[in-house]
């Protein structure tokens, strides 16, 4: 196969892998509302059911760093391959959890330790095929992650709501699919050294290109906040959703707790990418501009959604909030590596994410406190805060530190 023609077939199998992979991720979530009715019976709690994504959250996080490393140190392909095949056994295996303990080794340390080893190889893989048209690869792999969440989600919400027990299928199916997708991984993807000859950073030059730059830190510090918003809302979502409006239908739920907050997504990324891509030559600080205004009208979107009792009210701000997401994914990572010198990216990025993950993993199980001891409508409003001094935080770096730590080369 001609490399002009598989650079194309990579992009695709890559970007199914990360449909995949932040689709099943979300299954969970989905069918909480029918997990917790036949859980509660057997005294699992709001608090442990919380847990579960609690677990998973740390696991992914602490996991990221060295996923990222043993890509480049092993094999991208195999480390790919390995844990899809290692996330679809988690989630085939929670269809067959009978109580906590299983929902916790399954969801969150077999799929969560999984599910950290696809980005940093799918994301190595595509910037070493994709140089000219690597802008478009992103885009395309990124979709993937959107339309994944979708459809895994309404499917998922539809096989729930067809009877008592129904939403153990939805794992099983989605991680049979899994390890069926694992095997075309292995047949399919090459595997094959990294293009670049340089040597690798270690990891104490990585922590010290971090750790070294004021901008970074603050940067890895609004990362974790947004992570905390984000993991704590799309965990208690549909049950909040069933508390406000409990005439929907399980898979009702599961579309509308996806569908409009990704399509504001999509609508983000997109609108956010090409205002900072026309702006970012005459105005350097665009990208950390548009990161506080995400982060800023994410807290307001989640105030208002914590407030709100009708479903069109609620369903546009789920919209406006998923916009205020897009365009925080189209600037974090590019505002970030003004700051980061280009031999230093990968390791840094899996660092930050590392970071963030493991401080956001606190909030499902901090709201799951909330709403047995306050209300789940005030454990979702409080993560307004987390947004708000993600703001302030990015607000102090762009006035204080970032003409002082911004690369030089990209002053000229």
């Amino acid at each position: 196969m001609k490399r002009f023609e598989y650079r194309w077939v990579l992009l695709a199998l890559l970007s199914l892998t990360f449909f995949l992979e932040l689709g099943t991720r979300q299954i969970y979530n989905v069918v909480l509302p029918l997990i917790r009715a036949d859980f509660l019976p057997l005294g699992v709690s709001d608090v442990q059911l919380g847990m579960v994504g609690t677990v998973f959250t740390m696991m992914f996080g602490f996991s990221l760093v060295a996923s990222g490393f043993l890509a480049d140190l092993i094999s991208r392909k195999w480390v790919l391959t390995l844990g899809t095949l290692l996330f679809s056994l988690g989630i085939a295996g929670c269809g067959l959890a009978t109580g906590l303990v299983a929902l916790v080794v399954c969801y969150g340390v077999v799929n969560g330790f999984g599910q950290c080893c696809v980005a940093p190889a799918c994301l190595s893989l595509i910037s070493q095929h994709h140089v000219g048209t690597r802008a478009t690869a992103m885009s395309v792999f990124n979709a993937g992650n959107y339309v994944g969440v979708i459809v895994c989600c309404f499917v998922s919400g539809w096989i729930g709501g067809l009877g008592a027990g129904a939403w153990r299928w939805a794992f099983w199916i989605f991680g049979g699919i899994g390890v069926a997708w694992a095997l075309v991984l292995m047949l399919r993807v090459k595997d094959e050294p990294s293009s670049s000859d340089e040597a690798k950073p270690t990891l104490r030059d990585a922590v010290r290109s971090v750790v070294g730059t004021p901008s970074a830190l603050l940067m890895a510090l609004a990362f974790a906040m947004l992570v905390y918003g984000m993991m704590g809302f799309n965990l208690w979502a549909p049950i909040y959703m069933l508390k406000v409006f409990p005439s929907l239908t399980p898979a009702q739920i599961g579309f509308h707790a996806v569908f409009w907050l990704y399509v504001g997504c999509f609508a983000g990324v997109f609108t956010g990418a090409r205002i900072a891509d026309r702006l970012a030559r005459g105005r350097r600080a665009v990208r950390i501009d548009g990161a506080i205004v995400s982060l800023v009208f994410s807290a307001i979107t989640v105030f208002a959604l914590a407030h709100t009792h009708s479903l069109a009210a609620f369903l546009a701000l789920m919209f406006a909030h998923g916009f205020a997401r897009g365009l925080w994914d189209a600037n974090f990572y590019p505002g970030l590596y003004d700051f980061i010198a280009p031999r230093y990216r990968s390791s840094a990025t899996g660092l930050i994410g590392s970071a963030a993950f493991v401080i956001g993993s606190f909030a499902p199980m901090a709201l799951g406190w909330m709403s047995e001891h306050v209300s789940l409508a005030t454990g979702i409003a409080s993560l307004a805060g987390f947004f708000a001094f993600g703001a302030a935080v990015l607000a102090l770096l762009r006035f204080l530190t970032f003409e002082r730590d911004v690369l030089k080369e990209l002053c000229a």
